[in-house]
């Protein structure tokens, strides 16, 4: 006589087989850069551009440090409760205005939103020319940072120093994404002109290489969404999963002691 399980044990065993098809991730799913070929290529060029609210440390020099002295910020110096300083004195920084513009000690204001370093420095450099005999201007953002959130092993906001950080560089600070992030489906979420713009990545592809894309301007997040196998597996107890391998450990048994 043939034995036949019971409906109860058939259900069991499509559910673990079922879970266990969730728990999966493909190769297409997972790998990044899929058919990279083994070239040189260029990716898209970069050239930060300022935007409102960006915080601009600008220092001018010249061989008469003298002359300058009424075009640079005075440094402050920070204390602690116990009346102590806490660090060394720092720099006063400009503040782009909703409008684009900073004030500049002597010069009045200045337009600067949307410009690039290089242009910034030209333009002060002209207006200073008035003053000041070969006046050297630099000017640094010190308020650029991008988040990186969702799937990835250390979320948070990250300070960059070089001005200039790809999305590649900004997942590596993150830790990477984990194996249940969503690689062909990266949001981008970035601030232009007062609105939010959304873009989407996959870093499965080679051709995100070629996008617009592939540098983080400041402010820039990244999410990372959950695959739909981390989805699935968030509805069940932690260990639902160890209840199913007991439970088809034993449906297992059970069909070698009976055959």
């Amino acid at each position: 006589m043939k034995f036949k399980f019971p409906t109860s044990v058939k259900i069991l065993l499509v559910c673990f087989v079922f879970y266990s098809m969730m728990s999966c991730s493909s190769k297409k799913d997972v790998v990044y850069f899929q058919g990279a070929p083994l070239t040189a290529f260029a990716v898209p060029s970069f050239e930060l551009r300022y935007k409102p609210n960006d915080l601009l440390s600008i220092s001018v020099s010249a061989l008469n440090m003298e002359a300058v002295r009424p075009f640079n910020l005075s440094t402050v110096s920070y204390t602690s409760v116990t009346g102590k300083m806490s660090g060394p004195p720092v720099q006063q920084s400009y503040l782009i205005s909703s409008d684009g513009s900073i004030l500049f000690p002597v010069i009045g204001r200045l337009d600067l939103a949307n410009l690039t370093r290089n242009q910034a420095e030209n333009l002060l450099r002209e207006k200073l020319a008035a003053y000041v005999t070969n006046p050297m201007v630099n000017i640094r953002i010190v308020n650029y940072k991008v988040s990186v959130l969702g799937e990835v092993k250390k979320p948070g906001v990250f300070t960059i120093e070089n001005e200039k950080i790809s999305v590649l560089e900004a997942l590596g600070l993150a830790g990477d994404l984990s194996i249940h992030g969503q690689r062909k489906n990266v949001l981008l979420i970035r601030d232009f002109q007062g609105k939010k713009h959304f873009e989407r990545l996959d870093l499965t592809s080679i051709d995100f290489f070629t996008t617009n894309n592939y540098y983080l301007q400041q402010n820039d997040v990244l999410y990372i969404a959950p695959n739909k196998a981390k989805v699935s597996a968030s509805r069940f107890s932690p260990s639902t999963g160890v209840y199913i391998s007991v439970t088809s450990l034993l449906i297992t048994l059970i069909a070698i002691l009976i055959n």
